[in-house]
């Protein structure tokens, strides 16, 4: 099953939008200071924004 390349970077788009709400959520808490919150979806962005770049590369050939 093919996804294009957009749906991958429909997940980044999401998932840095999960980092950026986490990341205010630690700003502004007095609490928790961690950085846990913020790297799995970092993560996983990374991971997304590195194949969306290679099905567009791949999309060109």
């Amino acid at each position: 099953m093919e996804f294009s390349p957009f749906y991958y970077l429909k997940i980044c788009y999401n998932f840095f939008l999960s980092i950026l709400y986490h990341a205010k959520h630690l700003l502004f808490s007095k609490q928790d200071q961690s950085l846990q919150h913020i790297t799995a979806p970092l993560v996983f962005a990374l991971g997304f924004f590195i194949l969306a770049v290679w099905r567009f590369r791949k999309a060109e050939m």
